[in-house]
């Protein structure tokens, strides 16, 4: 056997079958040697053709067969009983996990981009009722308990973090739980942990085919504690689904506080937005008369009378209208929130025809533009989810830098005191426009 073969037999093991220990290929290294060693004891009289194509299948079933030998299933079980053992026996589950957020926040001095994180904790009782608490960017904590029943816990709720985890803990006790062979991933030693499998069924254009979707769990190699959870496809990872686990304990009955929650909790709220009014008015010829920042309350944010060969194409102010209620609130009860607001749009217009007596002038998205939406608080038809009542108040933009959506181009920002939301072709255009903004004075 050539070095080169060894090695390559080596990786096609370590693919199938999981390390029994930290070093591995020391494992192999020996089972190579029995295995040369064997086939040099056998004294096959085979014709030279057959020797030649048949001696890799040989040597391979032969270091296969050896390597079973010596990786008894009595180690994957010992890993699985481990994994169980490490989450514990009691009966309500409690995990602490992170959450990258869909924005992060991009430094517009040195380009830095910061990604935000938010940690939760989840509580979940054999009868049902989930406890879930977070702490928003001010360090607010908010509690949410839903008790257990037909009507308040909905499918998505039970499957949550704490569920999951408690199925996880279930697949490792009936045996339905399998393991993956040792890995690295995110620096460390591990093992996927694979369960709740089942087929579903994907419609793709006049195609359908059914999907292995199941759930893995990634386990620390020498605490076998969970520490990463994906939902899978095929075997393929979902990105949007990976998410960090901080911490798994199992609680005794009677240690957590299961008392549910008022329905008039602040997550409860609806909130009706109508974005910019239709009746606003067109101040693009006032610029140098204090008009627009009369109407502000505030200088405008902008990016001066064209931006990149881009002209102002209209600079309208008005009144944003939003509210927000209990869902036991009629909308048209719900107390109402008026907020002077400007919208600045450079690059082409479209027309929309509402009747023959009143037309609507917006940006033409289609093509190369920038519309600015500004007003001196948050307003949730800007893109500010601040102003929502129980929102995460993930707003608190650090000086500086700009709110973006990777993929996107919507930006947020904080100018001079006033709420700017950014619309344009995409995320560098945000952070470009975003470094360009400066404050319109009147002359």
């Amino acid at each position: 056997m050539t070095q080169e073969r060894d090695l390559r037999i080596q990786e096609l093991l370590a693919a199938a079958i999981p390390a029994p220990d930290a070093t591995p290929h020391e494992n192999w290294s020996a089972v190579l040697e029995r295995a040369e060693a064997s086939k040099r004891r056998r004294r096959f009289h085979l014709p030279t053709a057959n020797k030649r194509a048949g001696a890799g299948l040989a040597v391979a079933a032969a270091v296969i067969f050896a390597a079973v030998l010596f990786w008894p299933s009595a180690v994957k079980h010992s890993v699985l009983d481990r994994a169980l053992a490490a989450v514990g026996g009691e009966p309500i589950i409690h995990v602490t996990y992170r959450v990258k957020q869909d924005y992060a926040f991009v430094d517009l001095h040195t380009g830095r981009r910061t990604l935000v994180f938010v940690q939760y904790e989840e509580w979940l009782d054999p009868s049902g009722a989930l406890r879930s608490a977070y702490k928003d960017g001010s360090g607010r904590l908010h509690v949410t308990v839903l008790a257990p029943g037909k009507n308040t816990l909905s499918g998505h709720q039970r499957e949550t973090y704490s569920g999951i985890l408690d199925g996880y803990r279930k697949a490792l006790e009936n045996g339905t739980a399998t393991l993956s062979a040792k890995t690295r991933f995110r620096g460390r030693d591990i093992y996927w942990v694979r369960f709740k499998g089942q087929k579903m069924l994907n419609v793709s254009g006049h195609t359908s085919r059914y999907q292995d979707w199941a759930l893995e769990v990634a386990i620390d190699a020498s605490t076998y504690r969970p520490v990463y959870l994906y939902e899978t496809i095929d075997g393929r990872p979902q990105a949007i689904t990976g998410q960090e686990i901080v911490s798994v304990e199992t609680l005794p009955s009677g240690s957590v506080d299961f008392t549910p929650t008022t329905s008039g909790h602040k997550t409860g709220y609806a909130v009706v937005t109508g974005g910019f009014p239709p009746s606003s008015v067109d101040l693009t010829a006032e610029l140098d008369t204090g008009a627009p920042e009369k109407a502000l309350g505030a200088p405008p944010i902008w990016l001066g009378p064209s931006y990149q060969g881009q002209k102002l194409a209209f600079l309208r102010a008005g009144k944003a209208i939003w509210g927000f209620a209990p869902p036991s609130v009629r909308p048209r009860d719900m107390k109402l929130q008026h907020a002077p607001a400007v919208e600045l749009c450079y690059g082409s217009t479209t027309i929309t025809t509402i009747s023959r007596d009143h037309r609507s002038i917006y940006c033409d998205y289609r093509g190369p533009h920038v519309l600015l939406q500004e007003a001196l608080e948050p307003i949730p038809g800007f893109g500010w989810a601040t102003a929502v009542p129980g929102s995460s108040d993930f707003n608190k933009i650090p000086g500086g830098s700009v709110m973006v959506f990777p993929g996107g181009g919507r930006g947020l920002i904080i100018k001079d005191g006033v709420y700017v939301s950014i619309d344009a072709k995409s995320e560098a255009a945000v952070i470009a426009v975003a470094r360009a903004l400066t404050p319109l004075r009147a002359d």
